[in-house]
């Protein structure tokens, strides 16, 4: 039944060569916060690697669907206390790519959501986890 619904789902895009593409993708995250009141020492980014993997798939004309699945370290350090949350995120994007003079700028738009994989500080070597952390982020 699968590859038949597939077949079906394609063939709907069938009026030009379909394009499909999957790929790797990663980076560096630099996350920091807001605290409101002030705290009196000073806020740093935590700095934390950013990997996953996307796939695109191509419409009809500029428009195109975009599967995005990442590990993100988020967090910050706060005087002597490093805060890590890292998440799984997943996105599912409509992507738009007009030719415009020879040029392909693209708008990428829709919803995301994180999944809490670990929530702890860290204090003189010293983990501990954090529970009051929500396991969920839309």
């Amino acid at each position: 039944m699968r590859p038949i619904f597939l077949f079906i789902l394609l063939s709907l895009f069938s009026n030009h060569a379909l394009a499909f593409r999957l790929g790797i993708q990663g980076g560096l995250s630099l996350s920091s916060a807001s605290i409101d009141p002030a705290p009196t020492s000073a806020i740093e980014n935590r700095n934390a690697l950013v990997g996953g993997g996307f796939f695109e798939f191509e419409l009809d004309g500029p428009f195109y669907l975009v599967g995005e699945a990442t590990y993100v370290g988020r967090g910050v350090k706060l005087a002597t206390t490093t805060y890590s949350l890292d998440y799984f995120s997943f996105a599912s994007l409509i992507k738009i790519q007009p030719e415009l003079i020879g040029m392909f700028p693209f708008l990428f738009f829709g919803p995301s959501v994180d999944f809490k994989v670990k929530a702890q500080s860290e204090v003189g070597g010293v983990t501990t986890e954090l529970t009051s952390v929500s396991g969920i982020d839309t």
